[in-house]
């Protein structure tokens, strides 16, 4: 029986507000994706904004929205990685409409 894939909105928070390592983190999401079985459709970036609180002591973020498609079980290992991944400040993930 084929899994069945949902469709998701993931928007993360990065640590490095600098240009030059925007790229290298993600890369480093989309693997991560990639590694559970996610298939990534789209990649927004919406830049360095400031952060209502202060996250790990601090006060601005990189956003990025991806859209992608996974199946359940996919969603525990990412989740997973996310949490221990220090360059993530912090995630959402939700279905996407």
């Amino acid at each position: 029986m084929a899994k069945k894939t949902k469709k998701y909105e993931l928007i993360a928070i990065m640590r490095n507000t600098e240009a030059a390592h925007f790229d290298r983190d993600r890369e480093m999401l989309t693997g991560i994706l990639k590694k559970n079985g996610v298939t990534v459709q789209k990649e927004t970036d919406r830049g360095v904004r400031s952060l209502h609180a202060e996250i790990d002591h601090q006060m601005q973020g990189h956003f990025l929205i991806i859209t992608c498609e996974m199946d359940r079980e996919a969603i525990a290992g990412m989740e997973h990685e996310l949490k221990i991944n220090s360059d993530v400040l912090r995630y959402m993930l939700k279905r996407a409409a």
